[in-house]
């Protein structure tokens, strides 16, 4: 089968071509990306792809499907990044293909870990893996997303969930502090607010305002002049600046920290993968840093955590192989 397979967020849009066959991983033939803010919806943006290369979605795919950043409620998909509500429904008939469907890109990362293999991924913690146990994924990118996998007549079924606007749970005198800061900056503190780029940046932010001092002019500017969450992952991985340091660790151990809620809340023995942007970028750092001891600190239960497999997905197509699944079991007829 051909299947056209799309992942737009608030920045990107990406789309690719894949031929899928039975028993196999889906594969790429041909990937394409637009900046997202330029279009009124996915229908134009697949259109637009579809149009540059000569293709019919009716006559040249055997199934489609759009992965796009935000919650699916009552038929609806709303996409707060983007300002876009989108019918479910309508999308298929829009984009001239019957078997079209639109899904939240965390319910695509959940398929697409499916798909991955051993030399997609880099393991944090080993542990013992249990097959057909709850699996999570969780990824902090420009936001912080979530899904489980549960296992169900021979197979797993992927939910979504909303928990990165949970409560953020702090732990430490610094994250109590942290807290508050968000809580009388943005009238909630969520998870999202510490686990995420932008989070990376509240939390570098707060620790400046503490000590201003220890704030360099130099790193000020590369804030100012580039990607901010990036700059600050690259000198706090690299240990090139104290305040980057300081809140990378306070990033990772929050991560690992709901990282472990979440293996707990669902039994994940099945496994617990870190995908989106972020993670990929600072394994070492991972593995050295904070994250693993936050993960397993849970008193009594600590144990049982040292148990459960802690993986960061390293393949940044993730998302499009899953859409690419999803697209080739519900194909038009």
């Amino acid at each position: 089968m051909t299947v056209l397979a799309g992942d737009i967020g608030g920045t990107h849009a990406r789309l690719a071509l894949f031929r899928v066959e039975e028993g196999a991983a889906p594969e790429l033939t041909d990937e394409w990306e637009a900046p997202s803010p330029d279009y009124s919806g996915p229908v134009p943006i697949v259109h637009e792809y579809l149009e540059a290369r000569g293709l019919s979605a009716s006559e040249d795919l055997d199934g489609l499907c759009v992965a796009v950043a935000g919650p699916i409620r009552d038929g609806t998909l709303r996409v707060p990044n983007l300002g876009w509500t989108l019918d479910v429904e309508r999308f298929a008939h829009d984009v001239g293909f019957p078997g079209a469907t639109l899904l939240n890109d965390f319910a695509a990362i959940g398929h697409g870990v499916l798909a991955l293999s051993d030399a997609d991924w880099a393991v944090l913690q080993p542990g013992t893996p249990r097959d057909g146990a709850p699996i999570t994924v969780l990824g902090p990118g420009t936001g912080l997303g979530h899904a489980y996998l549960v296992w169900e007549g021979g197979s797993y079924r992927v939910e979504t969930s909303e928990g990165g606007h949970a409560d953020f749970a702090p732990r430490t005198e610094t994250e109590w502090a942290l807290a508050e800061h968000l809580r009388e900056t943005y009238g909630h503190a969520s998870w999202e607010r510490v686990v995420s780029g932008p989070g990376l940046l509240n939390v570098y932010r707060f620790l400046a305002a503490r000590a201003p001092s220890e704030e360099s002019a130099s790193l000020r500017e590369e804030l100012e002049a580039g990607d901010a969450p990036a700059v600050i992952s690259r000198h706090g991985a690299r240990k090139t600046d104290a305040l980057c340091t300081q809140a990378l660790e306070v990033f990772m151990s929050a991560l690992g920290a709901l990282a472990g809620n979440l293996a707990l809340t669902i039994e994940a023995y099945g496994g617990v993968y870190v995908a989106g942007g972020i993670a990929p970028q600072i394994v070492d750092a991972l593995r050295a840093g904070p994250f693993l001891e936050a993960f397993s600190a849970k008193g009594r239960l600590s144990t049982l955590l040292e148990g459960v497999p802690v993986r960061v997905v390293l393949d940044d197509l993730v998302g499009l192989r899953g859409a690419a699944r999803v697209a080739a079991a519900f194909r038009a007829g």
